[in-house]
């Protein structure tokens, strides 16, 4: 007997079954039990192979797969004609994803747990294609033709509940509150929280939270003042200077903020899920370091140009309160330490009060 043609055979009396009331009457309507279908065919399939000889071998194997593919595939269709035909379906659908999948993935685990209960195999074998048929792999596995056209909606919509917050935010002249990062951050927690319930789709989504710390970063820079003001060490903070430790501050919050929901996660994300997310927080740390390092560069061009004033000084005409000989030379300074290193006790204490201690990542200065 042709396997295939048993199988389309098959699967023509099956619909049969389906759309039968005499057969499969409204009793059977409790969604939330897996449908005794797949687990009759496998059921069929065990008979075949004690009475198919051995010659058939290869070909036994295939009546479940060629089975549940044709079920997937045909859900796949129906799911995207509705779609397509019902705007409430399509929003259902497509909206609330996670949801729908979690049901899809639980109706593939119920199923392979009745398929694999004699040895215990509970694991769920994903599959992206349709096409592929292996003999390793289990029965019942993941089709995600099922839900490919509406994941691609569901992330499209995420990805810009995402971004769209991070364009608002820098519209303006000014830089961002605290508020707004955590609104945004409660974004990232919800679509994060939500993508749980299947490790593809956190990544994916982890994926796009990575390109919005990216963005935040490149709107941080666009707003960093470069020219000299942003470098003068001389006076007080000039207003782009005062503007960039506030960039700076508000990247360093939005770091801690980040590495809190990851951290608060921890046990629910998958671990390379979770460095996709903390690997774009560098790019925090690097704008940052940026902003301090040329003003750091001149904090130190002004210690250099006042030690070099040391070559200048007379010390013939400087004593210390100790000096005896002071009292013979009116001439003479008395002070504690020469001038230059007054000034430039000054100047390094006025530069950190002034420049750095309004940074809250002090660690990036310490490492500078």
């Amino acid at each position: 007997m042709d396997i295939s043609r048993f199988c389309k055979s098959l699967f023509q009396a099956v619909l049969c079954m389906i759309t039968s009331p005499e057969v499969y009457g409204s009793h059977h309507t409790d969604s939330t039990q897996p449908s005794r279908l797949p687990p009759f065919v496998e059921l069929l399939q065990r008979v075949l192979n004690r009475k198919l000889t051995i010659s058939q071998q290869a070909e036994k194997q295939q009546l479940v797969d060629k089975f549940w593919q044709s079920v997937t595939s045909l859900l796949a269709r129906q799911l995207s004609h509705e779609a397509h035909n019902s705007l409430f379906v399509k929003q259902a659908l497509e909206g609330e994803y996670p949801k729908f999948l979690r049901l899809y993935l639980d109706l593939c685990k119920r199923l392979q747990a009745l398929s694999n209960q004699s040895n215990g195999q509970l694991e769920v074998k994903m599959i992206i294609s349709t096409d592929s048929t292996t003999a390793e792999t289990s029965v019942f596995q993941i089709n995600r033709e099922v839900v490919v056209e509406f994941e691609n909606a569901y992330l499209s919509r995420s990805v810009s509940r995402l971004l769209d917050p991070v364009h608002l935010m820098f519209s303006g002249e000014t830089v961002p509150s605290h508020e707004e990062v955590d609104s945004l951050i409660r974004t990232i927690t919800s679509e994060l929280s939500v993508s749980l319930v299947d490790v593809s789709l956190s990544r994916t989504v982890a994926r796009n939270i990575s390109k919005t710390v990216r963005l935040f970063c490149l709107k941080c820079e666009q707003m960093i003042v470069t020219s000299g003001e942003a470098t003068q060490v001389i006076d007080s903070p000039t207003p782009g200077q005062i503007l960039n430790v506030s960039i700076g501050n508000l990247l360093h919050y939005l770091n801690c903020q980040v590495v809190r929901v990851i951290s608060n996660m921890k046990t629910s994300l998958q671990q390379d899920t979770s460095s996709i997310v903390m690997e774009s927080l560098s790019n925090t740390e690097l704008l940052t370091t940026s902003i301090v390092s040329t003003l750091l560069a001149s904090i130190l061009d002004g210690i250099e140009a006042i030690i070099l004033t040391m070559h200048n000084e007379d010390y013939s005409m400087i004593s210390t309160s100790g000096d005896k000989s002071a009292n013979l030379d009116p001439k003479r300074i008395d002070v504690s330490c020469s001038l230059y290193m007054k000034e430039l006790q000054s100047f390094v204490s006025r530069a950190v009060s002034s420049y750095l201690a309004p940074f809250h990542n002090q660690e990036i200065i310490s490492k500078w």
